[in-house]
């Protein structure tokens, strides 16, 4: 990041920053969409997050904290049977856990860290999460959540668009350096998305209403938090999950 930012924002660098937006925005919002919980609120934590981050490790780490979809379980089941404040309660006590491991970790040497945490356990960690959230994969792809696309072009037209989008970009991934696109080849989610996103309107499936509706100038809807013994019991269990997570993607 520091060689970038000497070198200038240059046409490259912005592209690549706009695929690195739309990777995150989509990420970031999908999870309080699912769980119920203010997107405001959400991306305004994950900016402050990441802007504190930036400045703990000097702009070293090209990283964003977004949402974390290990967390989409045990929230909507919290936010079911509890209520949403209980969640937000459960949240802030896994915010809490971060900070004392990050405290407890600042004065931890690297080879430590990988002598507690060797790949051979971050890399299963990593993988057994995105096993666990197949299904919200899945169920994303077919508008399980909502339902309104579904309703218009059925089960088989939902996976459809999610198979031609997942397909354009893998082909930009892996066909486009054959064929001397090099720097094309680095944006198979920013094409993926353009081209999905532009197949979805050609076929009528985004509906412009609700961005029609939305207020130009807002705040986030911050509320206060509750606390239970069992939200945070479901949601501590996953902060350590997820510490693991985290080491194994920056070590």
């Amino acid at each position: 990041m520091a060689d970038a930012a000497k070198e200038g924002i240059g046409g490259k660098t912005i592209v690549l920053g706009l695929q690195h937006t739309f990777v995150m925005f989509g990420a970031t919002v999908l999870v309080p969409l699912i769980t119920g919980l203010d997107v405001g609120v959400t991306l305004f934590a994950a900016g402050v997050g990441t802007l504190l981050f930036h400045v703990v490790t000097k702009f070293k780490v090209p990283v964003f904290l977004g949402s974390s979809f290990a967390f989409i379980p045990p929230l909507a089941v919290i936010g079911a049977s509890e209520g949403l404040p209980y969640a937000l309660g459960g949240i802030m006590i896994a915010g809490l856990l971060y900070v004392v491991v990050a405290i407890i970790f600042h004065f931890v040497s690297v080879e430590m860290l990988h002598k507690i945490l060797p790949p051979h356990i971050t890399g299963p960690v990593i993988i057994l999460i995105g096993v666990i959230l197949a299904p919200v994969a899945i169920l994303n792809a077919v508008d399980g959540y909502v339902g309104n696309i579904q309703a218009q072009i059925g089960v088989l037209g939902c996976w459809g668009v999610a198979i031609f989008t997942f397909a354009v970009g893998v082909f930009v991934k892996t066909a486009l350096p054959k064929m001397g696109m090099k720097f094309l080849s680095l944006l198979p989610v920013l094409s993926a998305l353009i081209i999905g996103y532009v197949l979805s309107i050609i076929i009528g499936i985004v509906d412009f209403t609700s961005v029609k509706e939305s207020a130009w100038i807002g705040l986030p809807a911050f509320s206060l938090p509750k606390f239970s013994w069992s939200a945070i019991s479901f949601t501590v269990p996953i902060a350590i999950v997820t510490i693991v997570e985290h080491f194994g993607d920056i070590l």
